[in-house]
């Protein structure tokens, strides 16, 4: 995909049923911004090769069936994004990643604003990590498998302003 358009910036296919997975060609398009994929029915596990998109600000992937490596039972392309330092909003809502939040999810661009993970069946406890998204104005966990306490680190996120559990 990149090969053939080096100079995309944005990358928009919402709403057109698409399917298939995500080829890991897409970071060859290293001047990507903005990549929105919601409402389509894509599938697979999400390249890691997106970490190399050091220019992204919004990944938003909605709607689709995306799910973790079931190799390693881990959602190893949240890690893989803590290069993307100037990541402002990650949408993943309504994927069936049916994982626990991985502790790297603090490692996120801390000009992170908005992160919405509703309806992914994620278990488990909200990471103290997330605490360092110090940006994070909103965070939607709304609709998944999460338990325990919510750990106090959460009041460490100054500009919260929507929490949706």
């Amino acid at each position: 995909m990149g090969l053939r358009l080096p100079n995309l910036e944005t990358i928009e296919l919402g709403h057109n049923y698409l399917n298939g997975i995500v080829p890991d060609s897409i970071s060859n398009a290293s001047r990507i911004t903005k990549i929105y994929f919601g409402a389509n029915q894509f599938s697979g596990t999400l390249p890691k090769s997106l970490g190399s998109l050091e220019l992204l600000e919004d990944l938003v992937l909605p709607g689709n069936n995306f799910t973790i490596e079931s190799s390693s039972m881990e959602l190893t392309f949240v890690t893989s994004l803590i290069n993307c330092r100037q990541l402002r909003v990650l949408s993943v809502f309504g994927n069936p990643f049916n994982d626990i939040l991985p502790v790297s999810i603090g490692n996120l661009s801390t000009s992170l604003y908005t992160m919405d993970a509703s309806y992914c069946k994620f278990k488990g406890n909200i990471p103290n990590e997330i605490s360092n998204l110090t940006n994070l104005a909103f965070l939607d966990l709304d609709h998944n498998d999460i338990d325990g306490l919510i750990s106090t680190t959460i009041k460490e996120l100054w500009k919260l302003q929507i929490l949706h559990l």
